[in-house]
């Protein structure tokens, strides 16, 4: 009996560990993570999460995130993040035949942003500039608060083109550009000069060429009224200087004027005209009013008369060297105004003059048919004065005319470094004769006709001097005219 209930025993027992490891092996498989989503700031750093499972498990990143088994846990390791862009990556988890993934976020590094310049200013007309952008990301963002500045962004180049368009008000206009890099926000203050009250010509001299001047004055809506050798005009849209002249000489732009529309307006913007150079760089440089621009080698004069006012530009490039001038100033010997033809005839004969071949009395103008007003006399001359005078021209009025007499003198005199020296865009008056001209009460005015004109107030003369080539037996000569203002 007692074998019997062993046995018994030992049966139980065995159906029992049997019974045991059968519920073993049916228990389901599980994988349960204690996080599915995973936060990084940009610096490397790991974190860990508990991994339950009944099966043996592993865990895979990416190429910035690593993963580590420690026991129970994940370790997962991030790198630091070198981009101000926040980036995410998975890590998947497998136990047996089960799978899990958990989602890493990293937020991006720190915005960082440069820009060439935060002030952009413009001049009135179209312009254009070019803001480099130097950042750590890759893109980045460009707006405007106003609808008159255009922004082309060019990432690839690092650069933000910025172009506005023409102010036709007269006040100055601002703006701003905000540029954006991540949480970073830079700022770009844009002025452009009130609308077309004062204005200036074109003065690039070192670009003298019509189609350069042609691109300008379009740009700000002028409009071309009058080209013809040696002028071109433009209507511009200022109320105060309606009308810019440019003045060629053998094609090569030397000169401009900006008229007024009445010297009355000038009179009254006088003031604020002259603040207006001088923030362009021009300084006062003597008590006439002649102001120059060091930089451009530009002078400018504001010359007015009763009905009309106009600034008048001229370019002075620097002379290469010291010139000679005149010891005593190069009068025409004889300027008896009003005088008749035989009176000048006398005046030569006894003088030792010759009358030229060129001399013209009476006739008929080819152009249009009708009787000259004036005789021209022309006389070569044997003086031998310093400036080589090799012919006196006169002008002598016929009677009945307004200008009746002698009303103008000239001379052509060959040594023309005493007035000229030649410069890249052509010739130009040498300080020294300029220094002649003044101490004798010349006052310049202007260029008209390829010849630079003055006026002495106190003695009511006009002086025009030019330097011309007219060939043949005369050649290259200073052409000096006096006459009665």
């Amino acid at each position: 009996m007692k074998r019997i209930y062993v046995r018994m025993l030992l049966i139980i027992g065995v159906l029992f560990a049997m019974s045991c490891s059968k519920d073993d092996v049916n228990e389901p498989s599980k994988l349960v993570l204690s996080q599915k989503v995973v936060n990084f700031d940009a610096q490397a750093s790991e974190k860990s999460i508990s991994v339950v499972t009944n099966e043996e498990w592993t865990a895979k990143g990416t190429d910035w995130i690593t993963t580590k088994k420690e026991g129970n846990n994940l370790i997962v390791k991030v790198k630091a993040n070198k981009n101000i862009v926040s980036r995410e990556g998975v890590v998947s988890v497998k136990a047996g035949k089960l799978s899990a993934s958990i989602k890493v976020v990293q937020a991006g590094k720190k915005g960082e942003v440069e820009l060439s310049t935060d002030k952009l200013n413009f001049s009135n007309t179209k312009g254009k500039a070019v803001v480099k952008i130097h950042s750590n990301a890759k893109n980045w963002t460009a707006s405007s608060d106003v609808d008159w500045l255009t922004l082309i962004p060019k990432q690839q180049k690092a650069e933000l083109i910025v172009e506005c368009n023409v102010n036709t008000e007269t006040a100055e206009r601002t703006g701003v550009i905000t540029v954006k890099v991540g949480d970073i926000t830079k700022i770009i203050n844009v002025k452009q000069e009130g609308g077309l009250l004062y204005i200036l010509p074109y003065l690039d001299f070192k670009n003298p060429t019509g189609e350069a001047i042609d691109k300008f004055e379009k740009a700000r809506n002028s409009v071309e009224k009058d080209k013809r050798t040696g002028v071109i005009s433009y209507e511009t849209k200022s109320p105060l200087f309606n009308k810019i002249l440019y003045v060629f000489e053998e094609g090569v732009y030397v000169q401009s004027a900006a008229y007024t529309v009445s010297s009355e307006v000038m009179k009254n913007n006088l003031d604020d005209f002259k603040a207006f150079l001088e923030k362009k760089g021009f300084k006062l440089v003597s008590d006439d009013g002649l102001y120059k621009n060091e930089e451009l080698s530009v002078s400018a004069k504001i010359v007015m008369s009763k009905s009309q006012a106009a600034v008048i530009y001229t370019y002075i490039p620097e002379q290469d060297r010291a010139y000679p001038s005149f010891k005593k100033f190069p009068y025409p010997p004889y300027m008896e105004w009003g005088v008749k033809k035989e009176q000048v005839d006398s005046f030569e004969a006894k003088n030792g003059g010759t009358i030229n071949k060129r001399t013209r009395i009476g006739g008929n103008r080819p152009d249009t048919g009708k009787p000259y007003k004036f005789d021209f006399l022309v006389f070569d001359t044997k003086s031998k004065d310093e400036g080589q005078t090799s012919m006196h021209l006169y002008l002598v009025g016929h009677e009945n005319e307004n200008q009746s007499g002698l009303y103008e003198v000239g001379m052509l005199m060959k040594n023309t470094e005493l007035a000229f020296y030649k410069s890249g865009v052509g010739v130009a008056l040498t300080k020294e004769f300029k220094e002649v001209c003044k101490k004798e009460g010349f006052e310049y005015m202007d260029i008209k006709n390829d010849f630079f004109r003055f006026i002495n107030k106190q003695k009511k003369l006009g002086m025009m001097v030019g330097y011309a080539n007219y060939g043949g037996d005369i050649g290259t000569v200073i052409h000096l005219i006096m006459y009665k203002v």
